[in-house]
């Protein structure tokens, strides 16, 4: 599963296949969903050097153990995280067959809160 957040809390969950993602699928996930000139802030995963170089795209990777780099955090990231394991120990069992709806479900919710609380 690949997650992305930008500045305007836009949220992006694609679910690529079972364990560690390759650099050519997560490129495939994210293209056209990132326009080029953007900067990428990630985790110290190899494979991000491949796909920010395809999306023509700046990349600053924040060091293994280690919580920003400079101005740049995964703050954000590792909270939405940390509230989706939470939100999914509700269930009993989530199937892969209906995580992407799982996933869309806690967006929406997530979504929403952000909406209800700026206005």
């Amino acid at each position: 599963m690949h997650i992305g957040i930008d500045e305007t809390n836009q949220i992006l969950t694609k679910i690529i296949g079972q364990g560690n993602p390759l650099g050519k699928d997560i490129y495939q996930a994210l293209d056209s969903k990132i326009a080029k000139q953007s900067t990428i802030i990630t985790d110290s995963k190899s494979a991000y050097k491949e796909v920010s170089n395809g999306l023509e795209c700046e990349l600053y990777q924040i060091p293994s153990g280690k919580h920003r780099l400079g101005d740049y955090n995964l703050g954000h990231m590792n909270q939405y995280h940390s509230e989706l394991k939470s939100w999914f120990k509700r269930f009993k069992d989530v199937s892969t067959k209906h995580l992407e709806g799982y996933l869309m479900w806690f967006r929406f919710m997530k979504r929403l809160n952000y909406k209800l609380a700026f206005n």
